[in-house]
């Protein structure tokens, strides 16, 4: 007995020695018979006694140590993780606290990863992630701390930093992320958004600094900033937004959307062109109305609430059909739908089932989303006017599209944007814009569309310069559809009683 107490402890001492060879090299095994006598890489024998009690145990713990490492250090960029630098916050806001300093956390958001996975895969985006982490490390002092919080943020801890010197540290970030990133022949340029929080004045833990600078992440991106400080006036802000955010999920879930018709006019003869849904969120207060599609798009939802559009409209199209009134409908599909969703399969399908042809359905684009990724948009656009489906270049004259572009978009329609519309009685030269985005847009074979016709001068205006389409309360304000319907009727007997 004294022999195997001594051999226990003989082994046990060998065993220590070699902990890091028997952490690398010694395999697991579920087998009895193989654990009985388990060799080592240096010829060892060790009693199944020894193993499972002592080094399977150890060797499971120095994995889990292994692990837990990893999960500190991001695989692309080797910066640290959020779980790290939560801990290195708190440790400066123990430093702090001695000496009465302040710090500063500044999260960054490069803008377009996610539009740069889509349009060129996930590698690309992948190394130019990594091409991020590089430029971030070469920026800062050996006392900062960077890290990637998450999949397309970044943060940096500054210690001893306030509001006051900030400024120019954003200033180096821009900088340095602005240089376009190349990568496999590809040239790449993103943005940055940037939001700062600060110890004391804005929080006093990690957790809290970090979310405090997302938030001023949030306005910086909604006021078009190069970066935001935290104001505790945002949180109100943020709260307001957790509750539309639930109140636009509940409408979706409640089916508490409504489609309403506008009409468009041929301006010569007055016969019904077609007609845009708008959707209209009849329990909510006009100005929570009128953030819904942004509000929407920023959070993720807009895919969702793009879908019931299309399949109310194509639905009500049917039901018009079954009541021999077949007319023209447009809807409304943003950049976010165009490039990130499955809308250019979903709209055929609703088609099919509603037995409603795809001459019949316009969609509408507005020129400054497509213009964002043009080569990929016009890709789309072409694939649905291949299917039939009709284009319409929405908000035209506010996107900037050279000429160029203009003579390459796969498009039908061009609709003037009302703001030039509306200023033809006082403006003389938005007299002279509209007439050359008339001529121009006739010379390309497309009809053009003017939204905004608010009264008789402005049509008189229109149909001088030789417009063909006409959009506005002049004729109707969008209406519910058996209103619509109504209308139409009514005004189909008078067009052909004149």
């Amino acid at each position: 007995m004294v022999i195997m107490i001594a051999v226990v402890l003989a082994e046990l001492l060998i065993m220590l020695l070699l902990n890091d060879a028997f952490a690398v090299s010694m395999e697991d095994t579920h087998m009895l018979g193989l654990a009985m006598t388990d060799t080592l890489s240096l010829g060892l024998v060790v009693s199944p006694v020894v193993y499972f009690t002592l080094l399977l145990p150890l060797r499971r713990k120095t994995i889990l140590e292994q692990e837990s490492m990893r999960a500190l250090r991001d695989d692309l960029t080797g910066l640290p993780t959020r779980r790290l630098f939560e801990e290195m916050i708190q440790h400066e806001i123990d430093a702090a606290n001695r000496n009465l300093n302040t710090l500063a956390v500044i999260v960054i958001d490069p803008a377009r990863l996610s539009e740069v996975n889509q349009i060129f895969g996930y590698t690309l985006g992948d190394r130019i992630i990594t091409a991020i982490g590089e430029r971030l490390k070469t920026l800062f002092r050996k006392s900062d701390f960077e890290a990637r919080i998450s999949g397309d943020e970044f943060a940096v801890l500054l210690p001893e930093a306030d509001e006051t010197s900030v400024a120019g540290i954003t200033h180096n970030i821009s900088q340095a992320l602005h240089e376009p990133f190349e990568v496999d022949d590809v040239s790449v340029n993103i943005g940055v958004t940037m939001g700062v929080s600060v110890f004391p004045h804005h929080a006093t833990d990690a957790s809290s600094l970090i979310q405090r600078a997302r938030i001023a992440l949030s306005k910086a991106k909604s006021d078009l900033e190069l970066y935001a400080i935290f104001d505790h006036e945002l949180e109100s802000d943020t709260q307001d937004r957790v509750r539309l955010y639930g109140e636009i999920r509940r409408a979706i879930e409640e089916d508490a959307f409504k489609l309403h018709y506008q009409p468009k006019v041929y301006l010569d003869s007055q016969r019904l062109a077609g007609v845009e849904a708008l959707i209209r969120w009849p329990e909510a207060s006009p100005q929570l109305a009128a953030k819904l599609i942004t509000f929407s798009e920023q959070v993720g939802l807009i895919d969702q609430i793009t879908k019931w559009i299309v399949s109310e409209a194509v639905w009500q199209m049917g039901r018009w059909q079954d009541e021999g009134h077949v007319i023209p409908v447009s809807v409304n599909i943003s950049a976010r739908d165009l490039l990130h969703s499955d809308i250019c399969d979903y709209l055929p399908v609703q088609c099919e089932t509603y037995r409603v042809s795809p001459e019949l359905v316009t969609i509408e684009v507005t020129e400054s989303s497509v213009m964002e990724h043009p080569e990929k948009s016009f890709e789309l656009l072409r694939r649905m006017r291949s299917m039939g489906f009709r284009v319409a270049i929405d908000d035209f004259g506010t996107g900037y599209s050279s000429l160029t572009y203009l003579r390459d978009m796969p498009a039908d329609e061009l609709k003037i944007d009302q703001s030039f519309i509306m200023a033809l009685d006082g403006d003389p030269k938005s007299h002279v814009l509209v007439s050359l985005i008339v001529q121009l847009g006739r010379k390309f074979g497309l009809k053009v569309v003017a939204e905004g016709v608010e009264n008789e001068s402005l049509l008189r205006h229109l149909k001088e310069d030789g417009c063909q389409i006409g959009q506005g309360y002049h004729f109707l304000r969008p209406q519910p559809a058996g209103e619509l319907i109504r209308w139409y009727v009514r005004h189909s007997s008078e067009i052909e009683l004149s």
